[in-house]
């Protein structure tokens, strides 16, 4: 591919000066692609594992794509400043971009890596394939010593890990300069497995130096190994016999060696059993790499003596090494989810579980800002099993929070109109995706086809109904139709977690609950009967003209409220007692619905719309009316009940 020269005149220049860690050194494109050819790409860089629906929804993006490789100044694991390299990709369009940061797994091959356009033995290039499919600018480093960079790479090393990281986001926002892409200031963080330990880790370093004061609105890592020292050797290794990637911990074991942990007093033969020296001096020492030639058997890769002092002394060389890689314990205030498989003999499970339990411990009990630390399991499909899950929901996290809207359809607008193009049009009370996770709701679109993740063999299953409910929790692709035209989107379901009354409910007077939640974060609050039936939601709008929830119109029973935000969903109990039931009559908005209960029956109802047409006139004779799908604007209802009472309220969808 070529080489940018032009570029490196506005670059190169502050280099006779002093070289700094995020400068350019060049930059060569790698991609160039039409829709097309992006499908052709997509055909011949998948990963094994990954399903004809998986590789159906990737192909479903019409877009062309524009990559380049990025070689910088980063600093290595003796502080030294190096060369390192990273990849840049975005899609060929012409409106405003979010960006995700990406930071890859454990590869076999410092060749396969996200610069190269490559991934690790099944994983391929999906990751980060997916991202920039799905409308966002891709930062992906290589990390210290991987690709074209200088030196050998010190595997699992917070240090390198988070400099390079932060260090290539500075170099490659100097190059979109320079393209001139258009972006909204709107950055998030994904990795999986040590690309999870390896944002973590950049996580941790900007909370305790920050000086470009980069900010991610949402971070989603899958499978890391957050507590090295601890759950990671412990559990994963050494209480267990097998373990299925012993050139993981090979490559630990050398870094240490390398980074003032030396394991051995005069030869690497005191650790390395013979019948394996050989093989850990080609593919460790002489970075020839590989990620299946260890065994199975973990102590068989090590002397007995090494075996013995590593499982019972703990101030071994290789535990001392492995304490300064934690990177679970501190204070996390960038709303996050952890994912994880529910099986994963690589990474245990229990990495994620600590990490949240000792993060949220650093909040105050009534501080609800310590959900927004949030984890999640998939189902027991391993470590390598669990990458398509991951891709799938961190994207479907990051897509109903970005700017540009969950289809980036809002920045298409924005595009085509003059003033602020900043504004966030969206309404998020409007979006499906932050519909109630008890009773989901995905408004105008039809649902025709479900498609599992959950499970080792991937289960796609036809519809007839819009009913989302009766899922488990896990990771879906959903095939739906909106307008005459099919789509396909990644869809997290997540059981809202049951908190106290008190935990959540500030203060209750004249009939109006009012939350600790600032209603800016606030979605919609949906409330349900004792049946699990849908008596109303309150959407922001309203919260927010009533100074809280309107409890008036509430029969005297228990109810759960759901509380819908941008970063999660809980859930709590109350019981309403005290409020007649008589006349209590209630018209409100659901998704794209206009429902009205009453106490007894409607006689009949009308809608109209703002300009004064009627919409619906309808007899009901029932205590429940719901509507059929209406487009988004402002209503009039008037609805009559049996008594002949009338009754107006102005509705807004």
């Amino acid at each position: 591919m070529k080489k940018l020269s032009f570029f490196l005149l506005s670059f190169t220049a502050p280099f006779y000066l002093a070289q700094q860690a995020g400068d350019v050194v060049n930059i060569e494109q790698k991609l160039d692609l039409t829709p097309q050819g992006v499908i052709n790409f997509i055909a011949v860089n998948l990963g094994e594992q990954n399903t004809p629906d998986f590789t159906n929804y990737l192909n479903g993006f019409n877009v062309g794509l524009k990559g380049y490789k990025i070689t910088y100044y980063t600093k290595n694991e003796n502080n030294v400043l190096v060369k390192a390299t990273g990849l840049l990709m975005y899609p060929n369009v012409n409106y405003k971009l979010s960006t995700v940061v990406s930071d890859h797994g454990t590869t076999d091959s410092r060749q396969n890596v996200p610069s190269n356009l490559k991934g690790a033995l099944s994983a391929g290039f999906v990751v980060e394939l997916s991202y920039v499919l799905n409308g966002y600018i891709l930062m992906a480093p290589d990390y210290v010593g991987m690709g074209s960079g200088d030196g050998v790479h010190p595997y699992v090393d917070y240090a390198t890990e988070a400099g390079a990281t932060i260090d290539f986001v500075t170099a490659a926002n100097k190059v979109l300069g320079q393209l001139g892409i258009k972006r909204y200031n709107e950055y998030f963080l994904a990795g999986y497995s040590q690309g999870a330990h390896a944002a973590m880790s950049t996580l941790k370093r900007l909370s305790i130096s920050n000086p470009d004061n980069l900010k991610f609105r949402y971070a989603y890592m899958g499978d890391g190994p957050y507590d090295f020292s601890g759950v990671t050797l412990n559990k994963g290794v050494l209480e267990k016999d097998i373990y299925p990637f012993t050139s993981f911990l090979a490559n630990v074991l050398h870094t240490c060696n390398n980074t003032g942990y030396r394991t051995y007093n005069n030869n690497i033969s005191e650790v390395i059993s013979a019948e394996y020296l050989d093989k850990y001096n080609y593919h460790v020492v002489q970075d020839n790499g590989g990620l299946l030639w260890g065994p199975v058997i973990w102590r068989s890769l090590f002397t007995p003596n090494f075996v013995s002092d590593v499982t019972s002394n703990p101030n071994n060389k290789l535990r001392q090494c492995l304490k300064p890689k934690d990177v679970y314990d501190w204070y996390n205030k960038t709303p996050m989810t952890l994912g994880h498989s529910t099986v994963d003999l690589a990474i245990p499970p229990e990495n994620t579980s600590k990490t949240i339990n000792v993060q949220r411990g650093y909040y105050s009990w009534w501080d609800l800002d310590k959900y927004k630390l949030d984890s999640f399991y998939w189902g027991p499909l391993g470590h390598v099993g669990g990458i398509v899950p991951f891709v799938l929901a961190s994207n479907a996290k990051f897509n109903t929070l970005r700017s540009g809207g969950l289809f980036n359809q809002w920045a298409v607008i924005t595009s085509k109109q003059t003033g602020n193009s900043d504004q966030i049009i969206e309404s998020r009370e409007n979006n499906p995706l932050y519909s109630s996770q008890i009773k989901p709701d995905l408004g105008h679109m039809q649902l025709l086809e479900i498609t599992d993740f959950n499970q080792e063999k991937t289960v796609a299953k036809s519809v007839t109904e819009n009913n989302l409910a009766s899922l488990k929790d896990g990771i879906y692709l959903l095939k739906v139709q909106e307008n005459n035209e099919n789509k396909l989107i990644p869809y997290i379901k997540n059981t809202p977690q049951q908190i106290a009354e008190n935990e959540i409910i500030q203060s209750e007077n004249n009939g109006i609950l009012k939350l600790k939640i600032h209603p800016d974060e606030l979605s919609a609050v949906h409330i349900f009967d004792e049946k699990r039936n849908l008596i109303k939601t309150v959407s922001q709008s309203q919260y927010i003209e009533n100074n809280g929830i309107s409890i008036q119109d509430l029969e005297n029973q228990n109810y759960t409220f759901e509380i819908a935000t941008q970063f999660y969903n809980l859930q709590f109990n109350k019981m309403i007692i005290g409020h007649s039931s008589e006349n209590k009559t209630d018209i409100f908005a659901h998704g794209r619905q206009i429902i009205a209960r009453s106490a007894g029956d409607i006689k009949n109802i009308s809608i109209y719309s703002i300009s004064g047409a009627l919409v619906v006139r309808q007899d009901v004779n029932l205590s429940q009316f719901e509507s059929k799908s209406l487009e988004p604007g402002v209503y009039l209802v008037q609805l009559t009940l049996a008594d002949g009472k009338t009754i107006n309220k102005k509705i807004k969808l």
